[in-house]
């Protein structure tokens, strides 16, 4: 058991809701965190290669299961609400920031690589990382350039809305 999972444990014994998703979220940053201050020791000492490729590897799992379960923390909240134009931006951003927030996991993705070309044979065996980390990256730069136009096509709806709702009152003024 971990720190936030204890603390979300009393707090529900208290009668204090507390969110599930976000006690996982915050055990896992907390197990990310350490996976990152072991990869931080096994730089400076030896370690064998394939112990080393092992916890790159799910430093990359974790982050991007953080990454899902954050978008998913904040959908939750958003489909609560109402279906209207404010959704769909909360829907927009939510996308965005997952997407930006897997930039992080093309950095620990180009980590491994560069840990793995070092090594002739173990470039063979993972050649599927070199494969996924290209469609990753080609995913994420689409699904922010798609993001990013629709949080602008938002905003010139808002201005064409506002425009169109002052044209009719100047109208009706004169």
């Amino acid at each position: 058991m971990t720190i936030p999972t204890i603390i979300g444990l009393e707090l529900l014994r208290l009668g204090i809701y507390v969110d599930v998703l976000f006690i996982i979220i915050s055990t896992l940053f907390l197990f990310f965190g350490f996976l990152k201050f072991l990869d931080f020791n096994t730089k400076k000492t030896q370690i064998k290669e394939i112990s080393y490729l092992k916890l790159k590897k799910l430093e990359i799992f974790i982050w991007f299961i953080i990454t899902i379960l954050t978008v998913i923390e904040f959908m939750v909240y958003i489909f609560i609400l109402p279906i209207t134009q404010l959704t769909i931006f909360l829907i927009n951003g939510a996308c965005f920031a997952f997407f930006v927030l897997n930039i992080y996991t093309l950095t620990l993705i180009n980590d491994l690589k560069k840990s793995i070309s070092e090594d002739k044979d173990l470039l063979l065996k993972h050649l599927k990382i070199y494969i996924f980390y290209e469609c990753l990256q080609n995913l994420i730069f689409f699904g922010i350039i798609i993001s990013i136009s629709l949080f602008l096509t938002y905003i010139f709806q808002i201005f064409y809305f506002f425009n169109m709702y002052v044209f009719q009152k100047i109208i009706i003024f004169f």
